[in-house]
């Protein structure tokens, strides 16, 4: 029997306080960071959604997030601050969490305190895990949920009670109601389980209970769906009272155009691999570091062979996964939406990485005599999350981020009263509809595309058997029919973020009201553009403050709508200088190209219109939007 001294077990409860504190550091360390820098109200894209869903419980959209929806609930009832800066909150301490668990898998691990620590914090401030950190979005609860089922995975291996795999199924089973990432990231938890488990056939009961507690808790978060949609809150997408909306929402059918919207090849998926992969240059502070990570997964496959190839396997399939899923172009704004998918992708490498820094230090401690080595090489390793921490703080800095919030009370304060308004991008939509449903800013005002096709609310008196051509999610081709209908049928004023051809039997035109467009019918007066100017404060959207591609996409379009009524009030070169001023803090692509080229044309500035054109095929010369569009213009020109 091994003779066990009172100096050992003091010297083992030393050990595990020191690794509590650390642990708690870590928490509050990045907690600190992500709550200086959190923004402090709506921002662009899903926030707006995703905070009025929290706020009330409500149904945000496909797959619905019920799971991210009864976490971040509690965050609402936080006394001070503005209820999205508490849903903003909410992020932040999942995120904090997802670090604080890093810590604690690389240190059961390795059992290395300075690598666990330090990878843990070089995670915490990597450029998009930090960004998703202090805005409302569910990719910090969804790493949080990886690193939970990575963590009782290693507790499961390390001590071989089935109990940690109940608690894994658990978590597990939740967390599908989070993101649909989880989907491909239980086969590597399976196949670990059964590669490393010597005794399978003796873990039959334990595996099928596994799968009755993954099955039944993924069904129970799911029922939110259908209880909350029964007290039709404010945000309700998809309506999943009865099986088959619910059904439509789980499995994103709504979005299910997206799998054959554009061409397949294999130079495509090579090239978007390429460049999605290529991103994880950018997110730790140094391309050092990202090459570091990568040579891990090679480094560490000596001494944790199971660990190696789970965590490689995992980080390339999530990410191989989501291209073939998102098939995206490469345009600014696709490649916006495809960096959040690289947060599980960084977190494995950050977890490799810290094995090998435990891995290193391992070796010098065993190899060297000289201390000075040794402690040179520690403080190198804690010293490097600064590097992601100094190089990042700057572009994730919310904290006086105001430019969703500015935008759309402009737009809702400008409007004319019991108007109806049509936006088409997630900017124009999303922080409205927080800013009318929780804030109670204009609420007399009807967003008419607030899941993305026009509400069916608005046609309620449409004839059934015409009204049966559209339902029940009316598609983007019958938009000039729908909108014609309204004009026909309502003498509300209609408001759109883009001028769309209707067809209509009144005889009316698009004319622009500050930064959008008015349905002008025929004899009605209506204000001039200049009007809506005059109503706009910009106190918070100005040059020196844009910060990121939201905010960039936003100044862009206020500067191109500027540009727009300098056009039609002959002042050619102002209008041109704004349209460069826009492409200065977006960015050139393609898409914004051929966008500024029409912009130009219409207003007879054929020539920088040709320029826009040709430069934009000069990106992508396979674009046949922009091809069409130069040779429409190239024929005019020759008439």
């Amino acid at each position: 029997m091994k003779k066990i001294s009172f100096e050992s077990i003091k010297g083992n409860r030393f050990s595990s306080i020191i690794n509590i504190m650390l642990g708690v550091f870590v928490f509050l360390f990045s907690f600190l960071v992500y709550f200086a820098t959190l923004a402090p109200t709506v921002t662009a894209e899903d926030s707006g959604e995703l905070i009025t869903a929290s706020y009330f419980l409500g149904i945000p959209h496909p797959p619905g997030y019920p799971t991210w929806c009864l976490l971040s609930h509690p965050f609402v009832y936080i006394p001070f601050g503005s209820i999205a800066w508490r849903v903003n909150l909410s992020s932040a301490f999942f995120a904090s969490c997802t670090v604080f668990f890093v810590f604690f898998l690389i240190l059961r691990i390795t059992k290395n305190k300075i690598s666990a620590f330090s990878s843990s914090l070089i995670f915490a401030f990597s450029l998009e895990f930090w960004e998703q950190s202090v805005i409302t979005e569910v990719y910090s609860l969804n790493s949080l949920f990886i690193i939970l089922c990575l963590y009782f995975l290693c507790l499961w291996k390390d001590t071989n009670k089935p109990k940690y795999l109940l608690w894994l199924s658990l978590i597990y089973g939740i967390s599908l109601g989070n993101h649909y990432t989880m989907f491909v990231v239980g086969p590597f938890l399976i196949a670990f389980i059964i590669f490393t488990n010597p005794n399978n056939l003796q873990y039959i009961k334990i595996y099928s209970l596994c799968i009755i507690i993954i099955l039944f808790s993924w069904c129970l978060v799911c029922s939110y769906l259908y209880i909350r949609s029964l007290a039709n809150p404010p945000i309700d997408w998809g309506n999943p009272e009865n099986f088959t909306n619910l059904f439509n929402l789980i499995t994103r059918k709504q979005y299910s155009f997206m799998l054959t919207q554009y061409p397949r090849s294999l130079p495509r998926l090579l090239r978007q691999c390429e460049v999605f992969f290529g991103m994880g240059l950018s997110q730790f502070g140094s391309p050092l570091l990202f090459f570091l990570s990568l040579l891990s997964f090679f480094f560490i496959f000596f001494k944790h062979r199971a660990w190696s190839l789970l965590l490689f396997s995992l980080g390339f399939s999530t990410g191989f996964v989501a291209i073939l899923v998102q098939n995206f172009n490469f345009d600014i704004e696709w490649l916006e939406v495809m960096s959040v998918f690289g947060i599980p992708v960084y977190l494995c490498y950050c977890l490799s990485l810290g094995i090998m820094l435990a891995w290193v230090m391992d070796g010098l401690i065993s190899y060297s005599k000289n201390k000075y080595y040794i402690y040179t090489a520690s403080l190198f390793i804690l010293l490097l999350p600064f590097v992601p921490l100094y190089k990042n703080y700057k572009v994730n800095d919310y904290s006086q981020f105001w430019f969703a919030h500015e935008f759309g009370e402009n737009i809702l304060n400008s409007v004319s009263p019991n108007a109806i308004y049509i936006p088409y991008t997630d900017h124009t939509s999303f922080p409205l509809i927080y800013l009318q449903k929780v804030e109670g800013i204009r609420k007399d005002i009807t967003l008419a595309r607030v899941y993305g096709y026009l509400s069916p609310e608005l046609f309620e008196k449409m004839d059934r058997k015409q009204w049966s051509k559209y339902a029940p999610f009316p598609k983007g081709r019958y938009e000039n029919e729908l909108i014609g209908w309204l004009i026909d049928n309502t003498d509300r004023p209609i408001y759109s973020e883009n001028k769309i051809k209707v067809i209509s039997k009144q005889k009316g035109t698009w004319v622009p009201a500050g930064i959008i467009y008015r349905y002008q019918r025929e004899n009605e007066v209506v204000p001039k553009s200049e009007i809506y100017w005059q109503k706009y404060k910009w106190k918070y959207i100005k040059e020196n403050n844009i910060k990121g591609q939201s905010a960039s996409l936003i100044w862009l379009q206020i500067q191109w709508a500027k540009a727009r009524d300098c056009f039609r009030n002959n002042d050619n070169s102002t209008a041109i200088e704004l349209i460069y001023n826009g492409l200065k803090y977006y960015g050139k692509d393609d898409v914004i190209l051929n966008n500024a080229g029409v912009l130009c044309a219409e207003h007879r500035e054929y020539s920088y219109a040709k320029k826009f054109f040709e430069e934009a095929l000069s990106i992508n010369c396979n674009n046949t939007t922009v091809k069409d569009n130069l040779q429409k213009l190239e024929k005019k020109l020759n008439i």
